[in-house]
């Protein structure tokens, strides 16, 4: 990401922090905090379970490569 696309996304988040809190309630604003902290926690441990599958497969794909190799040597002696 470049130095123009960054700034223009601070300025936008600014924005929105602006906007939000012009709108709502500190209330509501620690509430909406805590539900989003919430989703992070929740898509972290969903993506962190993702890769636990991924790496199960990749070490049963590594293992099959290693059972053909064997094969494969077997059967050219």
């Amino acid at each position: 990401m470049d130095t123009y696309q960054l700034s223009d996304s601070r300025d936008s988040n600014e924005s929105n922090a602006t906007i939000l809190f012009e709108k709502h309630t500190v209330e509501k604003i620690r509430h909406l905090e805590k539900e989003t902290r919430l989703d992070i926690e929740k898509k972290k441990e969903d993506l962190r379970v993702m890769v636990g599958e991924r790496y199960r497969d990749l070490i049963e794909a590594a293992d099959t490569i290693t059972d053909m190799k064997t094969s494969a040597e077997n059967v050219s002696h």
